[in-house]
């Protein structure tokens, strides 16, 4: 079960560029490790006062450490390439077999910084393999979503190792325009 829970507020927020069709690509293929030049927003999560350390910020159960997803008017983008092969290489990249566990919600709060990176599904080579081709969002209007879970054991010191797969995900969902000189700032309700 996902709770979710839209938050809504004034966001004093600066854009760049021209705001027609947000998930359109600006600039496609590109390598991997190529950046987007259109700007960028940073996202700072925060536990609401007095709920230091009682949520953990990523995938119950698993190997996620991901907390930020976004999406434009299409749907969901994926703004991170988790070891698929870029589309304009054609070749299979070598992942690190490494476990990024939830990380707990002190009271500094978490940051990501998104330049407007995501990728969509392709395929390449004369066989047809899978791939990520990557483009650069254009400046316009965005959903965040923030996700985590209550912390089953604050106080053990690896609480958010061990929750189950089957623990709810609360979601937290911002507007906002990108890019965004000012950081976006999500509370997590108090669990």
């Amino acid at each position: 079960m996902i709770t979710r829970i839209v938050a809504l507020g004034t966001l004093v927020l600066s854009a760049c560029g021209s705001s027609t069709n947000p998930g359109s690509a600006a600039g496609t293929g590109g390598a991997a490790s190529a950046t987007c030049s259109n700007g960028s927003v940073t996202f700072q999560v925060v536990p609401a006062a007095k709920e230091s350390a009682l949520w953990c910020m990523g995938a119950p159960g698993g190997c996620s450490s991901t907390w930020l997803s976004i999406r434009d008017s299409a749907g969901d983008m994926a703004i991170a390439n988790n070891c698929g092969t870029p589309c304009d290489t054609c070749q299979t990249l070598g992942c690190p077999n490494l476990c990024q566990v939830p990380s707990e919600l002190d009271t500094a709060g978490l940051t990501q910084t998104w330049d407007g990176t995501y990728f969509t599904a392709g395929t390449c080579g004369a066989s047809a393999t899978s791939c990520l081709d990557q483009h650069c969002a254009t400046a316009g209007s965005y959903t965040a979503e923030i996700c985590g879970f209550a912390n089953p054991a604050p106080d053990a010191g690896l609480g958010c190792t061990g929750a189950a797969s089957t623990t709810p995900l609360t979601c937290v969902e911002k507007p906002f325009d990108f890019p965004a000189s000012a950081p976006i700032v999500v509370t997590m309700p108090a669990p």
